[in-house]
């Protein structure tokens, strides 16, 4: 199977706490730059396509990466109680980690959106 096209715009977020948001903001995004330039997993990435390499291929090649970041984004509990985050699996870790390198070496910009009543984290 062919990978997806990687779009320009790609959208972080984690399931549990920002689904919602991160579909609105998809939508909002495609009607201003069009729905080719918008990346997010369940959108843009066909059945049957490896999802690792297609998630990979999304963020390196993006121009921009929203992280949308909901409540419980930080510490939502993964396997035996721990944060997600803290997983080097977690897919959202994995994602914005690829999106900081890149944006690192000058070649993706991060902006992260804080919905409502999430905290700052300032440490």
């Amino acid at each position: 199977m062919e990978l997806a096209m990687p779009q320009s715009i790609f959208i972080s977020y984690r399931r549990s706490d920002a689904q919602h948001a991160a579909f609105a903001i998809a939508d909002r995004l495609r009607w201003a730059f069009g729905p080719e330039e918008i990346f997010m997993d369940r959108s843009s990435i066909e059945s049957g396509d490896d999802w690792p390499e297609s998630l990979r291929r999304g963020v390196e090649a993006a121009k921009v990466m929203v992280v949308v970041i909901g409540p419980t984004w930080l510490t939502a509990p993964g396997a035996w109680g721990r944060r997600r985050l803290d997983d080097p699996n977690d897919w959202v870790r994995k994602e914005v980690c690829t999106g900081l390198a890149q944006h690192a070496a000058g070649r993706t910009e991060v902006m992260p959106v804080l919905l409502r009543d999430t905290q700052a984290v300032t440490e």
